[in-house]
């Protein structure tokens, strides 16, 4: 065999090869993002790395989804927050968007970004109010634009991306007011 006959058989040898890794890959898809949307029971059907994998895939979901609500924080949104509850309401479709050990509202809000300049159908945002987060100078900092409903809450309660100015008037407020009664 010659020199160039054998670089021939070495490259198509390679470049098969190749084809049919990225081939098997696209058909197995692990995590559930191939554009080939084929589901073979006993197969491919089931992702079972797909939860390990939630900075990749929710994105990725939201921009082919487009759902109307999204609810965005750490697990317990993701474990908590069922949005098939929404269904028939004005808020569905709506997404979790909730992610493993996201607890950084810089981290939450450049999700956020992403999901407003992805999903042209977004309307509703709720995200996780984190309490040792929303009383520091670095949370009243993030209020990011498009947000269109809101939601207060403390520790594990979705807020909306625009409540941190509200939530700073409201406890100025309530400081000047004296103690908030309570129902008896």
């Amino acid at each position: 065999m010659n020199f160039k006959r054998y670089l021939a058989v070495m490259g198509a040898t390679s470049v098969t090869a190749a084809v049919l890794v990225a081939g098997f890959n696209l058909l197995v898809d692990p995590i559930g993002i191939s554009p080939i949307r084929i589901a073979i029971a006993g197969f491919n059907e089931w992702k079972p790395l797909r939860r390990d994998y939630d900075r990749l895939v929710k994105p990725y979901d939201v921009a082919r989804t487009e759902p109307k609500t999204i609810f965005i924080g750490s697990s317990r949104i993701k474990q908590t927050i069922d949005p098939r509850l929404l269904a028939g309401t004005r808020f569905a479709p709506a997404y979790n968007a909730g992610i493993n050990g996201s607890t950084d509202y810089e981290e939450l809000n450049s999700y956020l970004q992403y999901y407003i300049r992805a999903d042209k159908e977004l309307r509703h945002v709720f995200i996780e109010a984190f309490a040792s987060a929303m009383f520091s100078a670095e949370a009243a900092q993030v209020s990011p634009p498009g947000a269109r409903s809101a939601t207060i809450g403390l520790h594990g309660i979705p807020t909306a991306c625009s409540a941190c100015e509200r939530r700073r008037r409201t406890f100025a407020m309530a400081s000047r007011s004296g103690p908030l009664p309570t129902r008896s």
